[in-house]
């Protein structure tokens, strides 16, 4: 047995369980609808790599200083043995025909192993201390992974949501004294946009805050000053126009003369 996978081990397995417990914590409205999810990260999540099919395998590959031909045979059958016990990978949930013309079927993942499958890839976040790097990460890894219609909606949904809470946990210990966001309530849910919106308004007297939107609503709610751009230009909306009933109406109508004369 190896020291140095034993540390590995109980590092990523509490990374894991830090990385539930933040999202249970700041985002709980992703969590709610979890039935065992916090069980898996805290209790149950890997422990199958600590099988001797596993565990030895692994730690020849990564400790053992050795990558002979069958030292990556081992590691590549202990990686299937792997993902097959562990639901939580998305390659559990891919099935491959014994029928050419069925070809391969991805599966919806349910939602309990897709938070697992989401803190797993964050662990390695909080390992090195830089927990936005999940996003590069999934940025550069996405097109080789396969998740069903379903799944990858709900997995990118939950890590936008990660992403905007993080920036806003940022812009509230930093306190920088201008604030820039692009589309901050997009793909956040309404419990999460109206916390977002609290946090916006209560850094409005401390902050110059620019963002962008297409939510024109959420624009009359909290801007002293709108400005619209259309066909590359700027244009500065009057006061008086932010107090009329038929705002929306109005900047519709301007966008369509602007077009129309473009």
């Amino acid at each position: 047995m190896s020291f140095q996978y034993d540390q590995y081990l109980e590092r990523h397995r509490s990374n894991v369980k830090r990385g539930f417990d933040w999202l249970s914590e700041n985002l709980p409205e992703i969590t709610k609808e979890a039935t065992n999810a916090g069980w898996n990260t805290e209790f149950a999540h890997d422990k199958s790599k600590d099988e001797p099919d596993e565990y030895e395998p692994y730690d020849a590959y990564f400790y053992g200083n050795n990558r002979s031909y069958q030292v990556v045979q081992d590691y590549q059958k202990a990686w299937l043995l792997h993902i097959h016990r562990n639901p939580h990978h998305w390659q559990h949930w891919i099935l491959i025909n014994d029928d050419p013309k069925e070809g391969e079927i991805v599966l919806e993942m349910p939602y309990d192993y897709i938070l697992e499958m989401i803190c797993d890839w964050w662990a390695f976040s909080w390992q090195s201390g830089d927990l936005y790097e999940i996003f590069k990460w999934y940025d550069e890894h996405s097109k080789y992974i396969k998740l069903a219609q379903t799944t990858k909606i709900t997995v990118e949904y939950i890590l936008d949501n990660m992403k905007n809470k993080l920036q806003m946990i940022c812009f509230m210990i930093s306190r920088p004294p201008v604030i820039l966001l692009d589309e901050p309530l997009t793909s956040l849910d309404v419990v999460v946009a109206l916390e977002m919106k609290r946090l916006l308004r209560s850094m409005q007297k401390d902050h110059v805050i620019i963002f962008s939107t297409h939510i024109l609503q959420l624009a009359t709610d909290l801007c002293d000053e709108i400005v619209i751009l259309s066909d590359g230009r700027l244009r500065q909306i009057d006061h008086e126009m932010l107090k009329q009933k038929d705002f929306e109406e109005q900047i519709i109508e301007l966008l369509k003369d602007e077009e129309s004369h473009g």
